[in-house]
């Protein structure tokens, strides 16, 4: 009688452990569903297309993105680009100057893969972005300045 309590014991001690094994497992992975990558791949799958305002610069310290709020001089407008289905751009910045705001345009071609931007402007520098977010409403942008890559910029723009 006591071997088979032993043996009844150990089954069922092995039972639950099993589930418990089972239970574990299905949570760690409905916990890692789908939904995360699909909501992580649509912050950079909206299109780029339509026109942008500056709201946001900053950059990262210690892996943590600093962004502020841009407030212009003057009553100046944010600068502002437009990404054209052609593959050009429009850019409008402003400066406060003389107690007056002066308008400069800045226009090139751009081109994006998965979550690169590359521009080029009508002085032919090119600059090549990180697409950090892009959706209906917010583009964030990081760009790696510094002869050891280590200094990071960010802009972040609103849907007009």
């Amino acid at each position: 009688m006591y071997f088979s309590n032993l043996f009844n014991n150990k089954f069922i001690s092995k039972i639950k452990k099993l589930a418990l094994l089972f239970v574990s497992v299905g949570l760690l992975l409905s916990s890692c569903s789908s939904n995360d990558n699909d909501e992580n791949s649509s912050e950079t799958k909206a299109s780029i297309i339509g026109k942008w305002e500056l709201t946001k610069h900053g950059n990262i310290l210690n892996g943590s993105e600093l962004l502020l709020t841009i407030s212009p001089d003057g009553g100046c407008s944010n600068d502002q680009i437009e990404f054209l289905e052609n593959g050009n751009y429009k850019e409008l910045q402003y400066e406060y100057a003389n107690s007056k705001c002066k308008e400069y345009n800045n226009d090139g071609t751009w081109s994006k893969s998965d979550n690169i931007l590359k521009t080029k402007d009508i002085l032919n520098n090119e600059f090549t972005y990180e697409i950090l977010k892009l959706n209906e409403t917010t583009l964030r942008l990081k760009i790696t300045k510094g002869n050891d890559n280590s200094i990071y910029a960010l802009t972040e723009f609103t849907r007009k």
